[in-house]
This record gives structure tokens, C-alpha cells and sequence, in this order.
């Protein structure tokens, strides 16, 4: 008699993903780094940000797109820094509402440093300016300080109004219901 191999059985996986875990673990990577939409679950089962509530992550993304820093805003919402990093990465990738307003911030604030050191630096130069490249500094600031000026202004609202007398309105109600 010949002595037969036995026969391996064919692993069957529940899903894809199952598959692609199984592969991604043999190779020490992580799905969630490098696929989007994959969420990381902890061990309680509640997600990524299990450890903060809903209202702390408002908060959070709140203060990013005020401008804040990290450690500020870890400070005043009583979490970790790395928590606070991660909500802030997360949201960056998939609302961009929230990476619209944080990257509005981001360049109002260097815009901000940028302005803060130009002015020192030309305050400095101030004294060894010759009369024309001061009188051209001072146009350009007083400029600059009216639009500023004028964008705190509130719009003013210019409205029309249109008033019919009784016998005006009956005419129109009259017309309106004849045939053409």
C-alpha cells in the first residue's frame, strides 16, 4: 500500500478584510496607517476617541480652528496631548470642513508672525531712512490701517420699499383674475 499525503485544508476566511488583516499582521503593518476609511477599534469596542466624550471632541476641534496649539488645548480640555493629536489628524483626514477652518487658522497666525516681525524690522529702519523711502512706508501703513479699519465696519444694509395703496392692490387683484 502507498502511504498518502493527507490532504491541507483550504483555509476559508470570513471576509476580505479578514484576509488582508491576517496578511497585513504577518508583515507588522497596520491596515488603519495606510487604508483609509478603516477605522482602529480599542478593546471596549467604542472606537478611537473612547477615551474623550463627544462634547470634548467639539471642543477640541473648536479650539483648533481658533488657532490654539495642541498643548493648549490638551491643557483646557483635561485629555492627553497625543489624544488631542490624534483627534486632530483624524479630523484633518476625513471632515474637511474642520481642515478648511484649521488651515484658515494656521495661515492667519503665520500671516500674523510675518506682519509682527516686517513692522519690527522696519521700525528699526526707521532712523536710517531717507525722506522718500519714509514717506513711501507711511502711505503703504496709513493704507493698510484704513482697509483694516474698514473691513471692522459693519455693511450697511440699504433697503427698498414698495407701498400700494388699496385701490392700487384691487387693481392687480382684478387684472390677476381676468383671462387672458
Amino acid at each position: 500500500m502507498s502511504a498518502q499525503k493527507p490532504k491541507k485544508k483550504k483555509r476559508q476566511y470570513k471576509s476580505a478584510e479578514t484576509r488582508a488583516r491576517q496578511l497585513a499582521g504577518l508583515a507588522n503593518v497596520k491596515i488603519e496607517n495606510h487604508v483609509m476609511g478603516v477605522q482602529m477599534e480599542k478593546i471596549n469596542g467604542k472606537g478611537l476617541f473612547a477615551s474623550i466624550s463627544e462634547d470634548q471632541r467639539k471642543q477640541i476641534l473648536e479650539l483648533y480652528s481658533q488657532g490654539h496649539s495642541s498643548h493648549y488645548i490638551a491643557d483646557k480640555v483635561g485629555t492627553s496631548h497625543n489624544t488631542v493629536c490624534e483627534v486632530k489628524s483624524y479630523f484633518l483626514d476625513y471632515d474637511s470642513q474642520f481642515r478648511e477652518a484649521y488651515f484658515t487658522a494656521n495661515l492667519k497666525s503665520k500671516m500674523q508672525t510675518i506682519i509682527d516681525t516686517a513692522s519690527d524690522r522696519v521700525i528699526d529702519l526707521l532712523p536710517e531712512m531717507n525722506a522718500k523711502d519714509s514717506v513711501l512706508t507711511l502711505g503703504i501703513v496709513l493704507d493698510k490701517y484704513i482697509a483694516v479699519e474698514k473691513a471692522k465696519a459693519p455693511e450697511q444694509l440699504h433697503n427698498h420699499i414698495h407701498l400700494h395703496g388699496n385701490a392700487e392692490i384691487d387693481d392687480l387683484f382684478s387684472n390677476a383674475q381676468k383671462k387672458k
